[in-house]
């Protein structure tokens, strides 16, 4: 196995639908803002009219809400709104980095993203202070390799934080891999033996930390790590702020583990608009190819065209720019085309990476 291969074997391998490919991203939902005059008659009616009238609230339509999205090459950091109560209907943030990974381009340009987002944090910092980091090994460590490298790194980490592990199950002997709460020292010899009844430890993937930054600087040269991915870099630390000076109450989650395998397609299947818009969830995160009718096509201004009046196909975005392909081909609005890319649901919208003009007799 080549090191392409081990570079894939850790991406999370995309959902595959019937008859078509694809990946992810997200459809920000726009919060109203209320103003002053606004917030005045809502007191005045609450005082005036009887407190039946806000007494009832119907959670059936408080749903999760993606509010906004920051893309980068290779993934995302998604802000999502979720309903909670306070006691009372309210709501809280929650941001959450996403990698959009079905092929080594992809790969490789999260992982360039990404460490360029946490060397951008290290140079804010001092070498005192600690970062939360997920640590992803470019292949699985055997255990008495994985506790040289706890023993140099991981030893002053803070908890909680998590593990992915491959551990062989005693009864089946089948592998499978598993996420576990990383050991503090005094369990370590227990985590690489048996972390859990009948279970055996293979090797690990990926691990959570708490590190000085003087370690993180360290610990990303190691041969044997491939990533070490910030929590807070120093784009969603500016989100944080942001909405808590909102007022909502936020938290972060962890980077994401890279523990599945990806398997490359080789053959693109076709499916409509129609029935990607019918179903989008069985296409969310996936890769399609489609043909159809081009409109709401401006090359000097836009960056997306509509396909059959409904989806929105960008093609211009980070590290893509079809202008100069669609410009040759004479490509208009009323023309047909081919085009894949990948599928977002929460947009419904496709960023495309190949255009091809059509004839309608190939339709």
């Amino acid at each position: 196995m080549d090191i392409r291969e081990k570079l894939l074997s850790w991406c999370p391998k995309p959902k595959r639908p019937a008859s078509a490919y694809f990946t992810k991203l997200a459809k920000p939902l726009y919060a109203s803002i209320l103003i002053g005059g606004l917030l005045l008659i809502a007191y005045a009616t609450v005082i005036l009219l009887p407190p039946m009238t806000f007494s009832v609230v119907d959670e059936s339509g408080r749903v999760t809400e993606v509010v906004e999205l920051v893309l980068f090459p290779g993934g995302a950091i998604v802000v999502y709104r979720h309903p909670v109560y306070d006691p009372y209907p309210a709501w809280r943030i929650s941001i959450r980095i996403h990698n959009y990974v079905t092929c080594e381009e992809d790969l490789l340009a999260y992982l360039g993203s990404r460490t360029d987002a946490l060397d951008e944090l290290l140079r804010s910092l001092s070498v005192i202070d600690k970062v939360q980091v997920t640590v992803t090994f470019k292949e699985p460590l055997e255990p008495a390799s994985f506790k040289d490298l706890y023993e140099n790194y991981f030893t002053e980490s803070d908890g909680p934080n998590h593990s992915a592990i491959i551990v062989e199950n005693e009864t089946s002997g089948e592998l499978e891999t598993i996420i576990l709460n990383a050991p503090s020292p005094e369990f370590l010899e227990e985590f690489c033996a048996y972390p859990k009844t009948g279970l055996r430890t293979v090797s690990v993937i990926s691990f959570e930390a708490c590190l000085r930054v003087d370690t993180v600087r360290t610990l990303k040269y190691d041969p044997r790590v491939l990533l070490v991915d910030p929590q807070e870099c120093l784009t969603i630390q500016g989100l944080v702020r942001k909405y808590v000076l909102k007022g909502f109450n936020v938290t972060v989650d962890m980077p994401p583990l890279l523990v599945n395998v990806f398997e490359p397609e080789f053959t693109c299947g076709t499916t409509t608009t129609e029935g990607l818009l019918t179903n989008p969830s069985e296409y969310d995160r996936c890769r399609l190819y489609l043909i159809g009718k081009v409109s709401d096509l401006d090359l000097f201004e836009g960056a997306f065209f509509k396909l059959n009046g409904e989806l929105i196909v960008y093609y211009k975005y980070y590290g893509i720019n079809l202008s100069e392909q669609i410009n040759v081909e004479n490509i208009g609005n009323g023309d047909y085309i081919s085009v894949v890319g990948m599928f977002f649901q929460e947009r419904f919208t496709l960023y495309a990476d190949k255009i091809e003009k059509v004839t309608r007799e190939k339709i």
